[in-house]
C-alpha cells in the first residue's frame, strides 16, 4: 500500500496540509515576526490563528470526503466490535428495490 493518497480529494487535502506545514515553519513566522498590530492582536498570533483555522478546516475537509480513504481494515478491532461505529455497508444507498 503507498503511503501517498492515490484519490483526488487525498492529493488535494494532503497538499494543503503541506502549505500549513510550511506557513508555520521559521521562514513563515519571520515574516509575521513584527511589532505590527492587525486589529489590536500582533502579526504573530493573528497570523497563527489564521493558519490554525485553516488547518482545522483542511482536517473537516479530508474528514468529510473521505480523502485518505480509510478502509474496514484500518480501524482497530476494539472500534470495529462497537455498535455506533459506522461501517462500508451501513453508509451504502439502497437500491431502488430495497426503499
Amino acid at each position: 500500500m503507498s503511503p501517498l493518497p492515490t484519490r483526488t480529494e487525498g492529493k488535494v487535502a494532503a497538499g494543503l496540509l503541506v502549505v500549513f506545514y510550511a506557513a508555520l515553519l521559521p521562514p513563515g513566522l519571520l515574516l509575521a515576526n513584527e511589532s505590527t498590530l492587525v486589529f489590536g492582536q500582533s502579526l504573530m498570533y493573528v497570523w497563527s490563528a489564521v493558519w490554525g483555522v485553516f488547518g482545522i478546516l483542511v482536517l473537516v475537509y479530508a474528514a468529510r470526503t473521505d480523502a485518505f480513504a480509510i478502509t474496514e481494515s484500518q480501524v482497530p478491532p476494539e472500534l470495529r466490535e462497537q455498535e455506533d461505529v459506522a461501517t462500508a455497508t451501513d453508509l451504502e444507498e439502497p437500491t431502488r428495490g430495497e426503499a
